[in-house]
């Protein structure tokens, strides 16, 4: 009797899967916090950092923010080990429950704003601007920074080393695939994967 085959795996689902897994953090935050823990939210405090009941900050992270420039943190938002939040300008504003994983890097000139719930993986880096090269008779270095802001809604899925660049909104419910590089916006629900990434379809969020 011929063996069976195995069932087969819509191509999205089993991409909405593999971005799930991939955004799953390394480590969640021990039960009880500890007096150096304390110690790094009092320290977020200082610099004037908005910081929400229940935030948890890993080892090693590092939090700039320059002149008027915002940062906001939301209820039971955790930070994995070895982040950079810096926020050269405009507003960093990062939803409760949301999950960064080890060694993201979050940038902004103009404004990022993550949603609640939200899971990023490992190393993944959401820039809101790059250089200006308009003017090709003057030096990259003198033309200066062109920023636009990047938004992420509820429930955001982004998989290990993902990039999102700027003017990139993200719907509710997005998922992005491991080591994508997201330049244009992704529908609620839809998953983006490849360089740059594509959302061909629509997907279904639970």
């Amino acid at each position: 009797m011929p063996a069976s085959s195995p069932p087969t795996v819509p191509a999205e689902a089993a991409a909405r899967a593999a971005a799930s897994a991939a955004a799953a953090p390394s480590a969640l935050p021990p039960a009880r916090r500890t007096l150096r823990h304390r110690l790094r939210v009092l320290r977020l405090r200082r610099l004037g950092v908005t910081v929400s009941d229940g935030v948890f900050v890993g080892r090693d992270v590092r939090v700039e923010i320059s002149g008027d420039a915002t940062l906001e943190l939301g209820q039971g938002l955790v930070i994995g080990d070895g982040c950079r939040i810096l926020v050269r300008g405009g507003a960093i504003t990062i939803g409760g429950e949301t999950v960064l994983g080890e060694r993201c890097l979050l940038v902004a000139h103009a404004a990022v704003e993550i949603g609640r719930r939200c899971r990023l993986g490992d190393g993944v880096v959401i820039v809101d601007a790059d250089p200006a090269f308009a003017d090709v008779d003057r030096p990259i270095r003198e033309q200066g920074m062109q920023a636009s802001a990047v938004a992420l809604g509820d429930d955001v899925r982004a998989g290990h080393g993902a990039v999102v660049l700027r003017g990139v909104h993200v719907g509710s419910g997005g998922s992005i695939g491991a080591h994508s590089v997201v330049t244009s916006n992704v529908p609620p629900g839809a998953v983006a994967a490849g360089v740059p990434a594509r959302a061909p379809r629509r997907g279904t969020h639970d």
